[in-house]
């Protein structure tokens, strides 16, 4: 089996008496020691239990840019699907979800290769055009934007 041929891995045997199993994410990418993580979902899907405690606690670390991001459903093709975005929303250090930011594959292509060639990798990369002025403003201070943590 090539690796284009894998699939996820079953780790129920794993699990715990009180319910504990490893958990994946779809995507993960670190530079100069940040870490940008995401979780892909269709509409109306949603994430684990399990997922959102993780992904929650990985946005409360200041090197670690944490979205969930919406994909149109696609077959699989060769056991894979391709990545189809249509939203994302970003998950703030005190655990809120950011409002869904439309995009499609030009542009989230762009914001990920802004993330990934940056000297400073953060979060501000996939704010929306109104917060990362507040952030650029206020980059040393705690941020709130439309009522919700945005940096410390």
């Amino acid at each position: 089996m090539s690796v284009n041929e894998q699939a996820a891995t079953n780790f129920t045997a794993l699990r715990t008496d009180s319910g504990i199993m490893p958990t994946n994410f779809d995507g993960f990418t670190e530079r100069r020691g940040n870490f940008l993580v995401f979780e892909c979902k269709h509409p109306n899907e949603d994430t684990s239990i399990g997922q959102e405690i993780a992904l929650e606690a990985m946005a409360t670390l200041k090197q670690f840019t944490v979205l969930i991001i919406k994909c149109t459903y696609v077959e699989p093709v060769g056991g894979q699907r391709p990545f189809t975005p249509i939203a994302y929303s970003i998950i703030h250090a005190d655990g809120t979800h950011g409002d869904w930011q439309d995009t499609n594959l030009k542009d989230f292509t762009a914001l990920y290769q802004q993330w990934c060639s940056s000297l400073s990798p953060s979060v501000k990369h996939f704010l929306s055009p109104d917060a990362l002025i507040l952030f650029k403003k206020n980059e040393s201070k705690i941020v709130y934007c439309a009522g919700k943590l945005v940096s410390k």
